[in-house]
């Protein structure tokens, strides 16, 4: 599910496939997210599976790493860039990757976090950044490299380069045995949603339970009232939290003819609105078990 949300226009692309690599069939998950234009996610939706077939490693780990650096060799746009993360997966492998702040988390009997996200405040990125003589400057309380974005990682993002925006991902090979659900989200949903409201919310629509807290409860009962297509409940039950006005041509139906996993990403992009956040929210989900 992806929604403009409070933007102007949506600059997000997601994918859900199907891919073999060595023999062996994934399923593969993936969020872009766009920005100063959404030619940078457009061309990643549309080459990645490609990239990963033409760029075979001795490993998938190696393969993921390089196809995503050869997408951003080939991407020629001035100024467009986005981040992306992405999971790999079977019933005997999982991989996660991403290039800045779009993160994947998963489920086992808690939540985890699978990848990093590549913010310039973070200390890792921080550092390099430094060693680069690129300085991290606060802007209304967001951290910027140089001043001027975001994300210390990208694809594309050209006129960024010599502040020391790099298109390097982290990959993660994660232990799939005891997986139950996976969720590759952009930024618009953990701007606003921790990853324990997101889980809190997730189990109470597999009619679970999970997570304690008075917002989480508030989180949860919400979710019950959209499972059930009481939506204008749901809505009411998420406005004591946050007074966001609700334009409903900017957020996605919930409705009885979803399957459950559409059900869930519709209800996260919804609550992640209705929660004030500012930015596209896309949301891709994969059920394991």
């Amino acid at each position: 599910t992806s929604i403009i949300g409070q933007r102007n226009s949506n600059e997000d692309e997601h994918l859900i496939g199907n891919i073999l690599l060595q023999r062996e069939e994934f399923t593969i998950l993936a969020v872009f997210d766009g920005h100063n234009g959404a030619e940078a996610a457009q061309f990643c939706k549309q080459k990645i599976q490609g990239q990963l077939i033409k760029n075979i490693q001795k490993s998938i780990n190696e393969t993921i790493s390089k196809a995503i650096i050869q997408l951003d060799k080939e991407f020629q746009h001035p100024i467009a860039g986005c981040t992306l993360t992405m999971a790999m997966l079977n019933k005997n492998q999982f991989y996660a990757a991403n290039v800045g702040d779009a993160r994947t988390i998963y489920f086992t009997d808690q939540v985890v976090q699978a990848t990093i996200d590549h913010k310039p405040n973070s200390e890792s990125e921080q550092q390099r950044l430094q060693q680069l003589g690129t300085a991290v400057i606060n802007i209304q309380g967001i951290a910027r490299v140089g001043g001027q974005i975001s994300v210390s990682r990208a694809i594309g993002d050209h006129q960024y380069r010599e502040l020391g925006i790099i298109p390097t991902p982290d990959v993660f090979k994660i232990d799939v045995k005891d997986v139950k659900w996976i969720i590759c989200a952009c930024d618009g949903l953990f701007d606003v949603l921790d990853n324990e409201q997101i889980a809190a919310i997730v189990q109470t629509a597999f009619g679970m339970n999970y997570g304690n807290g008075e917002r989480i409860e508030i989180l949860k009962n919400a979710t019950k009232l959209y499972m059930k297509n009481e939506v204008q409940k749901g809505d009411l039950l998420l406005q004591k939290i946050m007074q966001t006005y609700l334009d409903e041509s900017r957020v996605s139906k919930i409705h009885a003819k979803m399957t459950l996993v559409e059900k869930i990403c519709s209800i996260l992009t919804r609550i992640a609105y209705l929660l004030g956040s500012t930015d596209n929210i896309s949301v891709v989900m994969g059920k394991i078990q």
